[in-house]
């Protein structure tokens, strides 16, 4: 089960809550991550890794704020740092990074009623779209 084949900001926590259910794993196209990416030189080429394995292939999403066992999602692990200036901080670390700068900018899903999302206690989906012509390349 994957994410793909829904547009970005029609997922909601329904669609996260099916992935626990559905027990789907990790894979090309999904990838789940319990805390966001810290700050040391080791969490940023983790980081610029995980989004240029999307990049490099078909696309694929992100999902932080998911806790996982052997790659499979178990639970939601709330992050509880404020969103936008992490989302901010994520997008920088991109187009710092690699070679290509994001064509897409990572967006924040607003919720059904037109507002941005809490700034805390939430997960965060990020998508990141495939290569169009050439590869992205982490420097």
């Amino acid at each position: 089960m994957a994410l793909l084949h829904i547009p970005f900001d029609q997922i909601d926590e329904t669609h996260l809550r099916a992935l626990i259910i559905a027990r789907a794993p990790e894979s090309r196209t999904i990838d789940y991550k319990r805390t966001s990416y810290g700050n040391a030189n080791a969490d940023y080429s983790e980081f610029l890794a995980d989004i240029s394995s999307f990049a490099n292939t078909s696309g694929g999403d992100l999902v932080l704020g998911m806790d996982a066992t052997n790659g499979v999602p178990t639970a939601f692990t709330p992050l509880t740092v404020p969103m936008d200036p992490e989302i901010l901080r994520l997008e920088q670390i991109a187009r710092g990074g690699l070679q290509r700068r994001p064509h897409q900018k990572l967006p924040s899903r607003p919720n059904r009623q037109g507002r941005r999302r809490p700034s805390t206690g939430s997960a965060h989906e990020q998508r990141h779209p495939g290569r169009t012509r050439r590869p992205a390349v982490r420097l």
